[in-house]
């Protein structure tokens, strides 16, 4: 059930950045002399607008597929790390939220920074052994991994 939600939020996110494109072509355009919304019945009436519209759905319903990923860090523990994992959270404005079965959630800060995110902005923690896996968007994820393994590279130097 996540997965369609996933999909039919990023369908209307998509759909919005098309109209409000379609929107600023209208109003920069001296030569378009119909409304926002008649130049888009016109254009996505056409073969092309139907391919468009076509690739449009494809992408939204594959995304949760590729944009959402899982990443193992080795050699960390959640409780060890606590701090530095905290510290790569809050570089890229997510904060504690709790947790819920052993698994750590953190989730963004702002109102502006989660409106960005389609309220998908969710990193989960999970303890994997002697490794921690993080699981949320993909983009998200793979920044806040990068920050906390430059922390932990750089805890051989905190007792010196």
């Amino acid at each position: 059930m996540r997965y369609v939600i996933r999909s039919v939020k990023y369908l209307i996110y998509l759909g919005v950045l098309l109209f409000a494109l379609v929107w600023l072509m209208t109003l920069l355009d001296s030569n378009i002399k119909m409304s926002a919304w008649d130049y888009a019945v016109y254009k996505f009436g056409t073969t092309d607008g139907y391919i468009m519209l076509g690739a449009l759905v494809a992408l939204a319903a594959l995304y949760p597929l590729f944009g959402y990923m899982r990443k193992v860090v080795d050699n960390c523990d959640v409780e060890a790390d606590k701090v530095r994992i905290n510290n790569a959270m809050q570089v890229y404005g997510f904060r504690y939220v709790g947790c819920k079965d052993g698994v750590h959630i953190y989730r963004a800060a702002g109102i502006l920074r989660r409106l960005m995110l389609r309220f998908e902005d969710t990193i989960e923690l999970r303890q994997a052994g002697s490794s921690v896996e993080f699981y949320g968007l993909r983009s998200q994820v793979a920044r806040v991994v990068f920050q906390l393994q430059g922390y932990l590279n750089n805890r051989r130097y905190e007792n010196n």
